[in-house]
């Protein structure tokens, strides 16, 4: 009986994992200007959130990458406050957070995304942080894909 658990097992792991790889990955508009939030296949998601809400900093659980997954880690934010905000991705490592590349600012009222290349086995943290020490509202998101240069 555990034999045929086991094998009902790994076959709907099998079935899942090839359902979820043939998920297709919309590349989002060049400019920072468009209405929507970029498009973020179930695949690619690797953190969400439609509502943040802080008081001068918010701060992610952390959340990880997979080697496999995508070459690129891309997160967006959209500023629903009223001040301007600093965006920063850390790498988490044994000693804390480390930085990753230079943060983004997005104005009030705005959205920005920004892309991090080979991402890797990596588990990651995203703080947000209001200019002015306001309150930190919006929508975060991070996906993991493929991007290719041209």
């Amino acid at each position: 009986m555990k034999k045929v658990f086991c094998i009902l097992l790994s076959l709907l792991m099998v079935l899942s994992a090839s359902s979820m790889a043939c998920a297709a990955i919309t590349p989002e508009p060049a400019s920072d200007s468009f209405a929507l939030p970029p498009v973020i296949e179930p695949l690619g998601l690797v953190y969400v959130n439609d509502n943040v809400s802080s008081s001068a900093v918010f701060e992610t659980q952390p959340f990880s990458c997979v080697s496999g997954n995508g070459n690129s880690l891309r997160y967006w934010f959209q500023n629903d406050g009223s001040s301007k905000c600093t965006v920063q991705l850390y790498k988490k490592t044994i000693l804390g957070l480390a930085y990753t590349q230079a943060p983004f600012t997005v104005a009030a009222g705005g959205q920005k995304s920004q892309v991090l290349s080979n991402p890797g086995n990596t588990t990651f943290v995203i703080r947000i942080t209001a200019a002015d020490g306001g309150v930190v509202k919006g929508q975060l998101r991070a996906n993991q894909l493929d991007l290719t240069t041209s």
